[in-house]
C-alpha cells in the first residue's frame, strides 16, 4: 500500500470483474427493494409486538442479514469492480474496520440463527405442551446469548488491521492484517464450529420433516400444501447457508488460484443468505404481504392465532391433543 496521495497512473490493461459487477449491480437491487419490506415489518412489530416466537427470531435474523449484505458490499464487493479508483482514499481506517467488523459478528450470527430457527421448530412439535412457556421465557435470552457470542469473535479483531490492498487500476482486495493471536487462534476454531452447528440445524430439521410425516399419517391424509411449503421454506434457508458455509470453508483454508471459481462466487452465496428466506416469505405468507402492503392492523395477529387451520398456523395444542392426532402441531411461522 503506497503512502502516495494520488492513485498511480496505470490504468491500461487493468482488471476489470464483469462477473462481480453483474452480480452486485443484480443484489444492490434487491437490496435496495428489501429496504422497505423492513422497514415495513419494523414499523408493525413496534407496534403491534410479535405474533409467534419465530418472528422474534426471524426479525432479528433478518435485521442481521441486511447488515451482512451492506457490510459485504463495502468491504468486497464495491472494491472488487475495477471501475474506479474510490477504495484507494478510504485503504485504511474507519470503513475497511468497521466492515471488517460488522460482517465478522454477521457472519456468525447467521449460523446460529439458522440453526435456531431450526431448534424452534423442531421444539413445538418434540414437546408442544411446553413450547410455549420455554420459549416465552428464552427466545430474547437465547438470541442475546448469540449475540454476546458473536462480539466475543470478533473483538479481538478491533486490533487487527483492516485494509484495501490496491491489486490494479480500480481492484482493490480486502485483506485483514492479523496482530492478536487470539483470533488467529478462533479463526481455526471456527470451522468446526461452522461445521457442528451445520450438522445439529441438518439433524433438526430431518427430524421436523420426519414429525410431519408422522402427523399426516396420524392423520390419514397427505400435508396440506401450507403446511409443505412452510417446511420447505426451513429447508430452503438452511440449504442455502450450508452452500455458504461450505463455501467459506473453503475460501478461509484454500488458495484462491486453486478455488477461483469459490472465491468468485462467495458473495453470491452469502447474498443468497441474506435475501432468500425473507423473499420467499414474502412469496407464501398472506399476512406479511399485508404488512408490507400497509395494511396490518394488529387485528389479523388474532385472528389467525385463534383460528384452528393448517399446521404451523394455529395457537400451541396440548401434547396429547398432537400425538392424538386431533389437532394442529403449535404455530412457529407468520401465516
Amino acid at each position: 500500500m503506497s503512502d502516495a496521495v494520488t492513485p498511480p497512473d496505470d490504468y491500461e490493461g487493468h482488471f476489470v470483474d464483469p462477473v462481480e459487477i453483474v452480480s452486485s449491480s443484480v443484489f444492490i437491487v434487491i437490496g435496495l427493494c428489501t429496504l422497505p419490506i423492513y422497514f415495513r415489518l419494523t414499523l408493525y412489530h413496534w407496534r403491534h409486538g410479535f405474533k409467534t416466537h419465530y418472528q422474534k427470531i426471524f426479525f432479528v435474523c433478518f435485521t442481521n442479514d441486511l447488515f451482512n449484505h451492506y457490510s459485504q458490499l463495502f468491504r468486497t464487493r464495491l472494491p472488487t469492480w475495477g471501475v474506479n479508483e474510490w477504495f484507494w482514499y478510504v485503504q485504511v481506517g474507519v470503513l475497511p474496520t468497521t466492515c471488517g467488523l460488522i460482517q465478522s459478528f454477521s457472519l456468525q450470527f447467521q449460523v446460529l440463527g439458522t440453526l435456531l430457527i431450526a431448534a424452534n421448530r423442531a421444539s413445538s412439535l418434540a414437546y408442544p405442551s411446553k413450547y410455549e412457556k420455554f420459549w416465552s421465557i428464552n427466545t430474547w435470552r437465547l438470541l442475546a446469548a448469540i449475540a454476546l457470542y458473536c462480539v466475543i469473535y470478533s473483538s479481538p479483531g478491533v486490533t487487527n488491521k483492516y485494509t484495501y490492498n490496491r491489486d490494479s487500476w480500480g481492484y482493490y482486495i480486502p485483506v485483514t492484517r492479523r496482530y492478536n493471536q487470539v483470533t488467529t487462534i478462533m479463526d481455526k476454531v471456527v470451522f468446526p464450529l461452522c461445521i457442528s452447528y451445520t450438522f445439529l440445524a441438518l439433524v433438526l430439521n430431518i427430524y421436523t420433516g420426519y414429525k410431519l410425516l408422522t402427523y399426516s399419517h396420524k392423520m390419514g391424509k397427505p400435508l396440506s400444501r401450507r403446511e409443505r411449503v412452510f417446511h420447505f421454506a426451513t429447508l430452503l434457508q438452511f440449504f442455502v447457508q450450508l452452500l455458504n458455509t461450505g463455501d467459506l470453508i473453503i475460501t478461509k483454508t484454500q488458495k484462491m488460484s486453486d478455488f477461483w471459481v469459490f472465491f468468485e462466487f462467495q458473495p453470491v452465496f452469502m447474498d443468497l443468505c441474506n435475501f432468500v428466506p425473507i423473499w420467499f416469505l414474502l412469496l407464501i405468507s398472506a399476512e406479511t404481504r399485508t404488512i408490507v402492503r400497509g395494511k396490518g392492523t394488529g387485528r389479523e395477529m388474532a385472528v389467525t392465532v385463534m383460528s384452528q387451520g393448517p399446521i404451523l398456523t394455529t395457537a400451541p395444542a396440548t401434547k396429547s391433543a398432537w400425538e392424538r392426532g386431533t389437532k394442529s402441531a403449535p404455530t412457529t411461522m407468520y401465516s
